[in-house]
C-alpha cells in the first residue's frame, strides 16, 4: 500500500518538475574560443643607418683580418676585382688599414687619405662604400657592394684599385692615368649635398646612357650638364688642360681638356667595342648611382670599300656575310660613381685598373 502512495505521488509531482527544470535549465560551463594567434608584425626594413653598420662590420673584419667577426651568411659571395675570393684572401688578408667610421681607423697617417663615403638603397637592401685604404703602407682605394637580410650579409662585391697598378704597357697610348692619392682627400661638398629625390630607374637610365655614349663615341642622348667634371683614378680628366697627353706619339692630342660630352663626341673613346656594367646602388637622398664596369677595347674597323656600280653593290650585297667582331685588345675594370643634380650627371668619380681581356665581373 506504501509503494503505490509513492508511485502515485511521484506522478502527481512531475509535470511541476518538467516546468521546474524548463524555467531553470541546468548550468553549463561555455566552452572558450581559443587564442586567436599573434598578430603577424612586417620585418623591419634595415634602413641606412643600418645598412651603414654591416658594411662598417666588413670593413672591419677586413682590418682585422678577420671574417668571423663579420655577419657572413652560409655560403656568402666575395668578389675582387672580377674574381670570386674566399673570405679572408685577397684584401681580408692584406689590408692594414681602412678609412671607415668607429674606432681610430679612419686615421690612415699622414700621408695617406681618409676619403670615405658612403650610401645605401634599403629598398634592395644593398649598400656601398668608396673609401681609401692602405696596405702594407702604399694607398689604394676601393669601391664595396654588399647586399644584407635577416641579419646576414650574403653577397659582398668590390673593386679594389692599388698606387702601383700598372696602367699600360711603356710608351703606348695610356687611357688610364695612374692612381693619385692626393686626388682623394675628401669628397667634393657636392657629392654628399642631397639629392633632388629622382626615381631610381631614371637615374640608373642615366649612367646607362654614359655608358652607352662610350660605345657609340656620342654625346647623343647622355643628359650631362654644363658643369660636368670626371676624374679617373683621383686625377681630373675633364677640363684639365694641364694633363699629360695620354698617347706620347700624338702630343698635340689633349682629351683630358675637353669636357664630359666633348670627350664623347671627341674620339677619346674610341676604339671601346663595348662596356659591360652592373648598376650596384642607386641613392636617391644624394643623387648617386654606384656602378662597375668591364671596357673592352678593341682596334678601329677599316670600312670596306665603296661598290660604284649597282651590279657591283647587288652581287656585294647577296655574297656579303657580317664582318666577325674585332678582337678585343684590352680591357679596363672600372667602379664609377656618377651624382645627377637637376637631372643630369654632373660629377663622374671612376677608379680604374687593367683586367685580363674580356674578364667578366664576376656576377651574372
Amino acid at each position: 500500500m506504501r509503494s503505490a502512495q509513492v508511485i502515485w505521488i511521484a506522478l502527481a509531482l512531475a509535470p511541476g518538475l518538467a516546468l521546474a527544470a524548463r524555467a531553470h535549465p541546468p548550468r553549463f560551463r561555455p566552452v572558450r574560443p581559443p587564442p586567436a594567434p599573434p598578430a603577424q608584425t612586417a620585418p623591419r626594413i634595415c634602413d641606412e643607418t643600418c645598412l651603414d653598420g654591416y658594411v662598417d662590420k666588413v670593413l672591419q673584419a677586413m682590418v682585422d683580418h678577420d671574417p668571423s667577426r663579420a655577419p657572413l651568411a652560409p655560403g656568402m659571395r666575395y668578389t675582387e676585382n672580377g674574381e670570386a675570393v674566399a673570405p679572408g684572401q685577397g684584401l681580408w688578408a692584406t689590408a692594414t688599414a681602412i678609412a671607415m667610421e668607429g674606432d681610430g681607423l679612419s686615421t690612415l697617417g699622414r700621408k695617406s687619405s681618409a676619403y670615405r663615403l658612403y650610401f645605401a638603397d634599403p629598398a634592395t637592401g644593398q649598400a656601398a662604400y668608396f673609401g681609401a685604404f692602405t696596405e702594407n703602407g702604399a694607398p689604394g682605394m676601393m669601391m664595396l657592394r654588399l647586399k644584407a637580410a635577416a641579419g646576414k650579409v650574403s653577397e659582398i662585391e668590390t673593386v679594389v684599385v692599388r698606387q702601383d697598378a700598372a696602367a699600360g704597357p711603356p710608351g703606348q697610348p695610356n687611357p688610364l692615368p695612374g692612381l693619385d692619392p692626393k686626388g682623394f682627400d675628401e669628397p667634393e661638398p657636392v657629392m654628399l649635398a642631397g639629392g633632388e629625390l629622382w626615381a631610381p630607374e631614371i637615374m640608373a637610365a642615366a649612367a646607362n646612357r654614359y655608358f652607352d655614349g662610350m660605345e657609340r663615341g656620342s654625346s647623343a642622348g647622355v643628359p650631362l650638364g654644363a658643369d660636368c667634371i670626371r676624374r679617373d683614378n683621383g686625377v681630373r680628366t675633364t677640363g684639365n688642360p694641364d694633363a699629360p697627353a695620354p698617347d706620347p706619339g700624338n702630343p698635340g692630342f689633349k682629351p683630358w681638356a675637353l669636357g664630359c660630352a666633348a670627350q664623347l663626341d671627341g674620339g677619346v673613346f674610341r676604339g671601346v667595342l663595348r662596356v659591360r656594367r652592373r648598376i650596384w646602388v642607386v641613392n636617391e637622398d644624394r643623387g648617386l648611382v654606384m656602378a662597375a664596369a668591364m671596357v673592352d677595347r678593341g682596334a678601329v674597323p677599316t670600312p670596306p670599300p665603296v661598290t660604284t656600280t649597282k651590279k657591283k653593290k647587288a652581287k656585294a650585297k647577296r655574297g656579303s656575310t657580317p664582318p666577325p667582331p674585332p678582337a678585343t685588345l684590352s680591357t679596363e675594370l672600372m667602379g664609377v660613381v656618377f651624382k645627377m643634380s637637376q637631372g643630369r650627371i654632373t660629377r663622374i668619380e671612376a677608379i680604374e685598373r687593367p683586367a685580363p681581356n674580356d674578364m667578366g665581373l664576376g656576377w651574372n
